[in-house]
């Protein structure tokens, strides 16, 4: 009965130090959200689009804080607008129009909207008799302008993104400005640099009229 009692004791203290090593290595509500950020990224990076959509979603419902919310539906904006396809890009576009209602300062939605409205002109233009490609494509110009214009640390990628939809889109002359501009004020490959000089775009030889708009 002794060694039985010893046995019992035993496994009670191994119980209560079990316990006690759970307790201190569970994660905090907070810190399970976190971590459900980051795992989200990580899969964003790693190109797994449902996988990561399915993590910013849980963390999105999870969330309370506004902020916190906000990034996961920011995150499930990207992840969508990486997955393609018009329904998912109209669902982008939703997710980052409702972030510039809480952050209407935000470039960086500005720009991804830009891109997504790009996108949706380029699927449109696919299709016989159909208009829409250059309605879209004016709204992505709108909000190109207004993420340059915000003149953040990104305002170089902005300016290259805004230059490479001008040019694909056949407005050269503008396109070689903001090529100009973003050489001026931002650093570039040197490969993009011999690029712009093979197609008499140097920074001192295109013209400034439009340069004044972007401050």
């Amino acid at each position: 009965m002794k060694r039985i009692s010893g046995i019992g004791v035993a496994f009670t203290l191994m119980a209560g130090y079990c316990s006690l090593l759970i307790a201190e290595t569970q994660l905090t509500p907070v810190e399970v959200i976190t971590d459900m950020e980051q795992k989200g990224r990580i899969a964003l990076e790693d190109q797994q689009y449902d996988k990561a959509y399915e993590l910013f979603s849980k963390g999105s419902e999870a969330a309370t804080d506004p902020d916190l919310k906000a990034r996961f539906d920011f995150g499930r904006a990207v992840t969508l607008q990486q997955m393609a396809g018009a329904p998912k890009l109209e669902r982008a576009a939703r997710l980052y129009l409702d972030y510039l209602d809480d952050y209407p300062q935000s470039s960086a939605a500005k720009n991804n909207l830009a891109k997504v409205f790009e996108s949706l002109g380029d699927l449109s233009s696919q299709k016989p008799s159909s208009e829409q490609d250059n309605e879209y494509y004016d709204i992505a110009v709108g909000f190109y302008e207004e993420a340059i214009k915000a003149n953040d640390s990104n305002k170089g990628l902005y300016l290259k993104n805004y230059a490479d939809f001008l040019e694909r889109t056949g407005d050269w002359d503008n396109a070689k400005l903001n090529y100009a501009i973003m050489i001026r004020g931002y650093p570039i490959s040197p490969r993009l640099q011999q690029t712009l000089r093979s197609q008499n775009c140097l920074p001192l030889t295109c013209p400034h009229e439009w340069y004044h708009s972007l401050s």
